[in-house]
């Protein structure tokens, strides 16, 4: 079986036999489709184990409130930790040190945002980074059975909001064109795919952008518009070119 391990996480294996099911022993990469923020409700000394002994629970990935951030079984592993077997083969599962009350910290919050960028970078559906796409809660996945993250991953939600002074020059820029037919000659296109991708033609040029690559480039303006930013799709374009 091949194994991807991160280059950047500590590797602290956990007990191969709490991994996997019968059925279905292993996974693809491109079956992982959305990654799990889960509250460990405890502290990196057990945490960095990457199970609970004496029960069949384990994990992927632990994220620490000093920065440190383990992997205990390859991305390719089905971890017993977000409900049953569906949720953890599509689910990639991370636990994060801390207690209910307790919101994970800056430090946290860029572990989690780097996790989405390496996976995205490996897995093909991983979906976009929205409550209820590409990243999940185990409350969620488990229709309420547990309170679990006890609303402490609120923090890396909303960085994906936060706006800079150079994302709002960005913003204001391509919302000019939005509104101006004579910029963009033809309408934006869906084109087939896994992915939403949108073709915007403006003069000679064209661009294929798909809602990945604005996430992934840092310049989403507001999530709160959604269906116009994936439309058109973020571009930071050079300075000349808008």
């Amino acid at each position: 079986m091949t194994e991807t391990w991160l280059t950047w996480a500590i590797k602290a294996p956990g007990p191969p036999e709490k991994a996997g099911y019968g059925s279905v022993p292993v996974r693809r990469l491109d079956q992982i489709l959305y990654i799990v923020p889960h509250s460990a409700e405890g502290w990196e000394a057990f945490l960095k184990l990457g199970h609970r002994p004496g029960e069949p629970a384990s994990w992927t990935l632990s994220n620490c409130i000093d920065g440190d951030f383990y992997q205990h079984y390859p991305l390719e592993a089905l971890t017993y930790t977000s409900g049953g077997l569906t949720q953890n083969r599509d689910g990639l599962a991370c636990e994060n040190e801390g207690k209910k009350g307790t919101p994970i910290n800056a430090k946290q919050v860029a572990n989690l945002r780097r996790l989405r960028t390496d996976v995205a970078a490996l897995c093909p559906n991983l979906r976009a980074p929205l409550l209820g796409q590409g990243w999940r809660e185990h409350g969620e996945l488990t229709n309420g059975f547990t309170s679990c993250p006890s609303g402490r991953i609120q923090p890396l939600y909303d960085s994906y909001k936060e706006v800079d002074l150079e994302t709002k020059d960005i913003d204001a820029r391509l919302t000019a064109l939005v509104n101006d037919a004579r910029a963009i000659k033809d309408r934006f296109i869906r084109a087939d795919g896994q992915d939403e991708v949108y073709e915007i033609v403006s003069g000679r040029r064209v661009w294929l952008i798909s809602p990945e690559v604005a996430f992934a480039r840092g310049v989403l303006p507001n999530l709160s518009n959604v269906k116009v930013i994936n439309a058109i799709q973020l571009l930071a374009w050079p300075e000349g070119q808008l």
